[in-house]
C-alpha cells in the first residue's frame, strides 16, 4: 500500500509539473500579458 501511495504521488507530482509548463509555453506567446509568465 505504501509502495502504491508513493508512486500514485511520484506520477501526479510529474503529471502535474509536466503539464504546468506546457501550459505556460503555450499560452506564453499566445497570451504573455495575460498570463504574466
Amino acid at each position: 500500500m505504501r509502495r502504491t501511495a508513493l508512486k500514485r504521488v511520484k506520477v501526479t507530482t510529474s503529471g502535474a509539473e509536466q503539464q504546468v509548463p506546457a501550459k505556460r509555453q503555450n499560452r506564453g506567446p499566445g497570451n504573455s500579458t495575460g498570463d504574466g509568465f
